[in-house]
């Protein structure tokens, strides 16, 4: 057997070479750096989202408050808006309170650092 030997195209290849891996960086740093872009268009886009959800929240609770504001203008206070379940069934109301349904009962929808309790408005009664 015959060993290979240098020859003097070597160099060549090995600057051929040299080029490849070049261009293959910097096509992964390309990818890298758009793949960070679309990152922060999305988390632009879930910064609006809360933005939002934080104004409906603030509209119903204001909601909430006028109409609280007009039943005890009426004399119709609430003994507990907390047994108010959101259900349009005039009979549901009942003295059991393990039948009450709140809103944002799974606390998996919430982050680590809150709770359902921590956002609620103690003027609400809820």
């Amino acid at each position: 057997m015959s060993e290979a030997h240098p020859t003097s195209s070597d160099p060549y290849v090995a600057l051929a070479l040299a080029y490849a891996a070049r261009e293959t960086l910097i096509a992964e740093q390309t990818v890298a750096q758009l793949q960070a872009k679309e990152c922060q268009q999305f988390l632009n886009i879930l910064n609006n989202t809360i933005a939002d959800a934080h104004t409906h929240v603030n509209k119903s609770t204001a909601q909430i408050h006028s109409i609280l504001q007009i039943l005890r203008q009426k004399g119709m206070p609430l003994e507990s808006p907390a047994k108010l379940a959101l259900n349009t069934d005039d009979n549901f109301l009942s003295d059991d309170e393990s039948d009450i349904e709140l809103p944002f009962d799974d606390e998996s929808e919430l982050t680590d650092n809150e709770s359902y309790l921590d956002n609620r408005d103690p003027d609400l009664g809820l």
